[in-house]
C-alpha cells in the first residue's frame, strides 16, 4: 500500500499561523515527508531516521512542544551550519549534549531520554 505524502512550503503555512509562537511549535511530520532545506533540524523517534517526526525551526522546544513525545527521541538530522542542544529534563534542566551535525542513532546516552530541546 501507497502513503499519501503532502508537501507543503512553509511560504504557504506561515501566512496561516496567527503568531510566531504558533508556529514555532513546529509541525508534525510523517517519516519521509520533510524536506531538510525547511527545517533547521528533524527529529525522529526511532534509529534511522524512523518513526514520527517533527520539523523544527531554530528555537526552544520544551516539553509540551516535542511532538514525538517526551523520552522518544533516536535519530536527528541537523541542516548544516545549525545545532542541535538536547536536555534531559524538561525546562531545559539535567544532561545536555550538542548535536553539530546529523546522527542517525543518538546513542545509547541520548536515546530515548530527550524532554527538551534548543535548535541554534
Amino acid at each position: 500500500m501507497r502513503q499519501a505524502v503532502f508537501h507543503f512550503p512553509l511560504s504557504l503555512i506561515l501566512p496561516l499561523c496567527a503568531t510566531v509562537l504558533a508556529c514555532a511549535l513546529a509541525i508534525p511530520l510523517t517519516a519521509g515527508v520533510a524536506q531538510a532545506r525547511e527545517c533547521a533540524a528533524i527529529i525522529y523517534e526511532h534509529a534511522n531516521y524512523k518513526g514520527n517526526a517533527q520539523c523544527l525551526q531554530e528555537g526552544r522546544y520544551n516539553l509540551r512542544n516535542l511532538k514525538i513525545g517526551n523520552d522518544r527521541l533516536s535519530s536527528v538530522k541537523v541542516r548544516k551550519g545549525n545545532r542541535v542542544i538536547l536536555f534531559e529534563h524538561e525546562n531545559f534542566g539535567g544532561r545536555k549534549g550538542v548535536l553539530k551535525k546529523s546522527s542517525s542513532y543518538v546513542g545509547d546516552k541520548w536515546n530515548d531520554i530527550t524532554s527538551s530541546i534548543i535548535v541554534e
